[in-house]
């Protein structure tokens, strides 16, 4: 007993003999830091950042891709039981009673009609957005404005096939009241014992006629210009300006949507036109197209007014 009470007593004292243990050492901030990198950095708006409800962003048709598309929603189609057989080449599938469009058609189609609006801005062609649905209005504005182009945001019947009356008349001018001036006006013989107005139009003979019957009607008649390419971007809503657009042989760029007749139309684009992001995706790609061919023209011409010594220039108007 004793010897053990005497072996404790010197394991106590040698324990008590012995250095302090060292301080535990820091953790190594090596993994810390190899760590934070896996975790995801939050990305925050910047203050340049357009809004949500910005305009028409114009992009190049070779930024664009499936994936791009697909984010937009331009593959929801309508319901099955409103489809129209036309657009069956377009369509990848169903999917909970819903049309599925298939994105590479829309792709193929988007290049061509971008290529054709090019083409036809670059030979100084008039190339015209139309879209009468109020919540697309602000879109077809700004694609115009963007692509160096015209817009439409309220059909009126005839413009097209009827322009000489109802694009002049929308302007202020009155050709029927110009023409009852005229027919009032006694014919004068010319030189030659011809009548000359027998060989004026109604427009010529208006115009001469007006000055003459002081009645305010004096001003010159507007010029009508007829667009070369028609970009509809609700082709629901306007399938009488298509229809007009072919009665005059104008190509016809449309949204085509599975419940719409593409037969109509010569650059189809098939996609959902419901999508608002989508539509905006497209009429960027379509305006940007537009003052990419106004552009190249517009060098054209600069370059060749430098050649012949001319101090013409020509300029786009800025964005």
């Amino acid at each position: 007993m004793l010897r053990s009470l005497a072996a404790a007593a010197r394991g106590v004292r040698a324990m008590s003999t012995l250095p302090p243990a060292a301080p535990a050492a820091a953790p190594s901030a090596a993994p810390a830091a190899g760590l934070a990198g896996l975790v995801p950095k939050v990305r925050r708006p910047s203050q340049a950042a357009p809004p949500p409800d910005a305009g028409v962003d114009p992009r190049d048709i070779n930024d664009v891709s499936l994936r791009t598309l697909m984010a937009a929603n331009l593959h929801l189609g309508h319901n099955t039981a409103l489809w129209n057989p036309s657009m069956l080449p377009y369509i990848y599938g169903e999917r909970h009673g819903t049309h599925i469009i298939n994105l590479e058609h829309t792709l193929a189609h988007l290049r061509r009609a971008a290529a054709f609006v090019r083409q036809t801005a670059l030979a100084g062609g008039n190339v015209v957005f139309l879209g009468t649905k109020l919540s697309i209005h602000k879109i077809v504005v700004d694609a115009a404005v963007a692509g160096d182009a015209f817009f439409i945001t309220s059909w009126v019947g005839g413009t097209i096939t009827n322009k000489e009356r109802v694009l002049r008349f929308s302007s202020g001018f009155d050709p029927s009241k110009v023409l009852q001036a005229a027919n009032a006006m006694p014919s004068e013989p010319s030189d030659t014992g011809k009548d000359n107005a027998g060989d004026m139009n109604a427009d010529s003979a208006a115009a001469a006629a007006a000055p003459a019957s002081g009645s305010g009607l004096a001003r010159k008649q507007p010029y009508v210009h007829t667009p070369d390419v028609l970009i509809v971007l609700d082709y629901v809503n306007n399938l009488w300006a298509v229809r007009e657009a072919n009665v005059a042989r104008v190509p016809v760029v449309a949204v085509c949507d599975t419940n719409t007749d593409p037969t109509f139309v010569q650059y189809p684009i098939p996609a959902n036109d419901d999508s608002i992001a989508g539509i905006k995706l497209l009429a960027g790609v379509l305006s940007a197209a537009s003052r990419d061919g106004a552009r190249q023209r517009i060098h054209e011409l600069n370059r060749k007014a430098s050649s012949s010594s001319t101090n013409l220039r020509w300029t786009l108007p800025p964005l």
